[in-house]
């Protein structure tokens, strides 16, 4: 079936034939095309939001680890601060001082009588009531409501052996309790504490996951604590900060990268969230549930990316990873919806289905009309090709019997092949002739330089030097007045030969003269290095005359010149090499110096 349709392509007229197969292979690539276009930008656009979410999500655990590490070191440092050990040791003592009640008289004064609104009760100095703990709060409050606001504290509590709650700056409905037996007792603060008091290690850090936190109207908190022991190590009570949710929120909810869709979230060890969702109005924190698998996953400690139902029931790409502080643990997720990352895949689809179906229609239109306007040309085009091919009546080529235009071209460009073939020959071997030594093909002068404006451009883009290293044979004249021409030809071979094996592939290895050779050493890093391939070269072509009885006598004498150092035109930095090998000559001999501004001055 194929040799038929082979058979009957031959003999079909081109005018028809063309258009027909053009429109076919123009179908067959766009389908293509588009298929693979598709794929690849499906692939693609997966795998930028994948490393994308993978970005987001480490510069937020960055951002998160960095904010619990600098609060590890203000709490360690408070704890540890005279100050703080002072206060709790005053307060403590006065607060056993107050008679009878104590929580009842300081909710009091307080609270209940405090002159300021309950948002801002922290105000307030002190009662005058002449009490000792009095004095010690309007003397320590304001250090401590400073330290609080400076560094968003939402509260701090000094809390005795005994579990009394002894101050808070906020005054809140916890102060003057009793952490161990009082209202407040199965609270968050309540079990830190508990911990703190049971464990009593010196400078270990203690935090509690968040939480609601009643006495505070039951906003969402975490406490971060540390026990506090004097200077003879003894137990004091310990030092306890509420933190607010607001600096997590601020870390999760940044949208910079995260387009329309996409948010970052913490999930507890319950499957409730951290932080507060970026899409839902209300406060989310303890409240959303997210039972999902990166949820799951990044609690036991995995991480990863892929494509999951998010909380919302929605279809998103999530980037996931554990995080944990003191022994709390969470999953910290980093996600953007699916439709938003395909929606321009989806865009560029329908773009590229229309654009194909325009090219299409114009393909078959225009095919036809090309291939009537180019069968018309290429009979003319044949008989002129054929005619230009009888004039090498010696050559014998395969005609092919194709009854169609293409056979008839094909006749003629085997012709014209085997011309071309034959001139490029030729061509190649003048270029050769003209770039080449005639008795130790090696580059000529004019080649060499024209390597050279090569060599130094590319070294100017990275940076490294070249070295031009002019070598001339010491008393070359004496080998072709003692022995011959011949054999002074022999050995001119014999040392070009050296050179170019003492030197590196990228090098250049020319005879610019009778017995003068240049070498253009490029990519050298260093001047040492220059020295150490100079040495090479010399040692070389002295082993190789210490062989060569007849011309024991023969030396090389040699100058070296570096770009862009020395000069920066090509002329120059072998008129500096010429010299340099002067000055070499001059000094006995058989040995190389580099270009100086003496050369230019003794010149």
């Amino acid at each position: 079936m194929g040799k038929k349709i082979e058979l009957m392509l031959e003999n079909v007229s081109i005018n028809k034939k063309l258009p027909a197969v053009m429109i076919f292979f123009a179908l067959i690539s766009m389908i293509v095309a588009g298929v693979v276009s598709y794929i690849n930008i499906k692939v693609n656009v997966e795998d930028i939001i994948k490393n994308n979410m993978l970005s987001l999500l480490q510069s937020r655990k960055s951002s998160l680890t960095n904010y619990f590490s600098s609060l590890e070191d203000e709490v360690l440092f408070h704890g540890q601060s005279p100050l703080v050990r002072e206060a709790l040791e005053k307060f403590s003592q006065s607060f056993d001082s107050i008679p009878n009640d104590r929580e009842e008289y300081l909710k009091k004064v307080y609270i209940r009588n405090n002159p300021f609104s309950s948002g801002q009760r922290d105000h307030f100095l002190s009662p005058d009531d002449g009490s000792v703990y009095s004095e010690k709060h309007q003397h320590y409050h304001p250090i401590f409501l400073n330290l609080v606001r400076s560094n968003t504290y939402y509260d701090m509590f000094l809390v005795d052996t005994d579990g009394h709650l002894v101050y808070t700056v906020q005054k809140d409905e916890d102060y003057a309790t009793n952490l161990i037996h009082g209202p407040w007792k199965d609270s968050s603060l309540s079990k830190l504490f508990s911990k703190i008091n049971d464990e009593r290690k010196p400078g270990e850090i203690y935090y509690s996951d968040i939480d609601f936190y009643e006495p505070s109207n039951n906003i969402p908190s975490s406490f971060i604590g540390i026990p506090v022991f004097d200077g003879s190590v003894n137990y004091m009570g310990a030092l306890i900060f509420q933190l607010p949710i607001e600096p997590i929120n601020k870390i999760m909810q940044v949208t910079a990268g995260m387009g329309a869709t996409g948010e970052t979230y913490l999930v507890g060890s319950d499957l409730l969230m951290r932080s507060n969702s970026r899409f839902l109005d209300h406060n989310n924190i303890l409240k959303t549930r997210v039972d999902t698998v990166p949820s799951r996953d990044g609690l036991q400690g995995s991480s990863g990316t892929g494509l999951f139902t998010d909380y919302r029931g929605r279809r998103v790409y999530s980037a996931y990873a554990s995080i944990s502080f003191k022994g709390i643990k969470w999953v910290m997720i980093a996600e953007v919806d699916q439709d938003e990352v395909f929606q321009p895949v989806s865009e560029m689809s329908q773009i590229f289905l229309f654009t194909n179906l325009i090219v299409f229609v114009f393909v078959v239109f225009s095919g036809y009309l090309l291939g009537v306007s180019i069968s018309n040309p290429i009979r003319t085009m044949t008989s002129t090709m054929l005619r230009l091919a009888k004039n090498d009546l010696s050559t014998n080529v395969y005609i092919s019997q194709r009854e169609d235009e293409v056979g008839q071209m094909a006749k003629a460009l085997v012709v014209f092949k085997n011309n071309a073939e034959k001139r490029e020959e030729l061509k190649s071997q003048l270029e050769h002739l003209a770039n080449h030594d005639n008795l130790t093909g090696m580059a000529t002068r004019d080649f060499a330089m024209k390597k050279l404006e090569i060599i130094t451009q590319a070294s100017k883009e990275k940076g490294n030097y070249v070295a031009v290293v002019f070598v001339d044979l010491d008393n070359f004249k004496k080998v072709n007045d003692s022995f011959g021409h011949q054999t002074g030809d022999r050995l001119l071979c014999d040392i070009a030969k050296t050179l170019t094996e003492s030197v590196r592939q990228t090098d250049v290895v020319a005879r610019v003269g009778g017995d003068e050779f240049l070498l253009l050493l490029a990519n050298m890093p260093d001047y040492n290095a220059i020295k150490l391939l100079v040495d090479e070269v010399m040692s070389s072509v002295k082993t190789m005359l210490s062989h060569t009885d007849k011309s024991s006598f023969v030396s090389l004498s040699v100058g070296v010149s570096v770009f862009p150092n020395d000069d920066k035109s090509i002329n120059g930095l072998v008129a500096k090499s010429d010299k340099a090998m002067y000055r070499a000559k001059s000094n006995g001999k058989n040995h190389y110096c580099f270009w100086n501004e003496q050369d230019d001055i003794d010149e």
